[in-house]
């Protein structure tokens, strides 16, 4: 099975801004995203406060040209769809919608994320929104395990901090520092503009073009992350909360994915916990009725270390049980005849790959993830090649070297009635 390699073109414009256009005749639609190489890992002294993600919020609130609700009816009344999210390393900004409608989009789009205005008044408004956003993450116990095995999991890492940020940090921003976090992140040379759809290229850099020669040609600073060590030894984190069942977590640190283990990683997920066929599901849901049910998740950040992680929901008293059955399962899994298990696992990934081709807005985002991965616009091919020439022999080796119980997190939430540890 092969996938294409890409159409689309790469343009270097003023001032450093990066253009990346694939044209796409097939309807007439189109998807455009603007990608700014700043999350909440890079806050350096403001890590912990959600700078980043307050920062996306407001920027919607008016630019130079237009008013907030300005903005939001040229998009609507054009038929676009418009929202952007931030994680620990980007923050992407998008519309999707008619190709009719692509300069509009361009300009509202560009106007967010180099000239948004920043009203004060608004500033105290939407950070009262984030606190309830925070407040409700609190309860949620989806997001209270997530942050419960991060803070455990890192140690020096700026990831340990959720990417919306502590509610005393948080209120410790001002408006002061979110405009200057802006100026020395929101640059040329640190973002891309990625098109999708049905465009002509000579007429997008026509507009593009003297929009970026306006803009400043900053170099960007450096961030000085900290570094994560490599774990050497169990660490493990228990939290009563208002849930039924314990939410389990067991995880390890593989690197991230410049390296070539990434691949064996994914499929190695696959075959353990990827779905209601997987090995694990099949003995510790299926045979022996521990879990009420267990995933794997494998996480390869282009800045390692990653996250090599089995979740499951399982009664309190079984929890201990559960988690000595998961490792000992994994060793007996290597040794059986994992072929079929490599095989159903590549064609997922592969199936889900291809999935994203079929959509303008799949389209662009598979680009502007190769290009902040690994700056290679065909990344995505490599890749998939790599995970080709996977074995069995390799699942086996990657198990061996990364999920060592040396190496091992391990987090749960537990009911608020049953002891903790």
């Amino acid at each position: 099975m092969e996938f294409p390699p890409t159409n689309a073109s790469l343009h270097a414009l003023p001032n450093g801004l990066t253009a990346i256009l694939q044209e796409d005749h097939a309807a007439p639609v189109l998807s455009a995203h603007y990608w700014v190489e700043t999350g909440s890992q890079h806050e350096e002294h403001f890590a912990g406060s959600g700078l980043s993600h307050l920062l996306e919020h407001m920027v919607f609130k008016g630019t130079e040209s237009y008013g907030g609700a300005e903005l939001a009816t040229r998009v609507n009344s054009a038929g676009g769809q418009w929202n952007a999210y931030t994680t620990f390393d980007r923050t992407v900004y998008y519309i999707d919608g008619p190709s009719a409608a692509l300069d509009t989009f361009l300009e509202v789009l560009f106007e967010l994320v180099f000239l948004p205005r920043f009203p004060k008044d608004d500033f105290e408004t939407e950070r009262d929104v984030i606190r309830r956003e925070i407040d409700m993450g609190k309860d949620d116990p989806d997001s209270a395990a997530s942050h419960l095995l991060f803070r455990t999991f890192f140690q020096h890492d700026p990831r340990r901090h959720p990417v919306i940020g502590h509610l005393g940090l948080f209120n410790a921003v001002s408006h002061e520092d979110m405009t200057g976090y802006h100026g020395r992140r929101y640059l040329p040379s640190n973002s891309f503009f990625v098109l999708s759809g049905d465009f002509e290229s000579s007429a997008v850099l026509d507009t593009l073009s003297p929009l970026a020669a306006g803009l400043p040609a900053q170099p960007l600073s450096t961030v000085n992350g900290l570094h994560e060590p490599r774990q050497l030894g169990l660490r493990e984190s228990r939290r009563s909360f208002p849930v039924p069942v314990s939410k389990t977590t067991l995880a390890w640190q593989p690197p991230g994915l410049d390296r070539p283990d990434s691949p064996v990683l994914e499929l190695l997920s696959g075959v353990l916990g990827g779905g209601n066929s997987s090995y694990l599901y099949r003995r510790l849901h299926e045979e022996e009725g521990l879990a009420h049910h267990i995933g794997t998740w494998a996480w390869s950040p282009p800045d390692g270390p990653g996250m090599f992680s089995v979740s499951a929901e399982v009664d309190r008293e079984k929890r201990d049980k559960l988690e000595a059955s998961v490792l000992a399962e994994i060793d007996q899994a290597m040794q059986g005849d994992l072929q079929a298990d490599l095989d159903k696992a590549r064609r997922q990934v592969f199936a889900q790959q291809f999935k994203t081709l079929s959509t303008a807005s799949g389209r662009a985002s598979d680009l502007a993830s190769n290009w902040h991965e690994a700056r290679n616009l065909n990344f995505t091919r490599d890749y998939l090649e790599q995970l080709d020439r996977v074995s069995v022999d390799d699942l086996t080796r990657v198990a061996g070297t990364y999920l060592r119980e040396d190496g091992l997190t391990i987090t749960s939430l537990d009911p608020e009635e049953s002891p903790t540890a």
